[in-house]
């Protein structure tokens, strides 16, 4: 299951990703922001067991670029 989310409304998608977990789901955030300081909950995600796919804008925290391009090009989950 993917979770594509970016700025302040990444908290109010945590709820979703911890009853998909806890259903047995395996969960992959795809998560955006300009900059690193613009990234908030990632570590929340992480601990309830989520892989977290980051991207910025200007390349500070995880991969450079949109949040859509990182999704595209992840492969499809097994």
């Amino acid at each position: 299951m993917a979770i594509v989310a970016g700025g302040v409304g990444i908290a109010s998608v945590l709820l979703c990703a911890q009853t998909l977990r806890n259903a047995g789901a395996r969960v992959r955030l795809f998560y955006g922001a300009r900059t690193v300081d613009l990234l908030v909950e990632a570590r929340r995600f992480a601990d309830a067991g989520c892989e977290v796919i980051v991207t910025t804008d200007d390349g500070s925290a995880g991969e450079r670029g949109f949040v859509t391009d990182a999704l595209a090009r992840a492969p499809s989950p097994n």
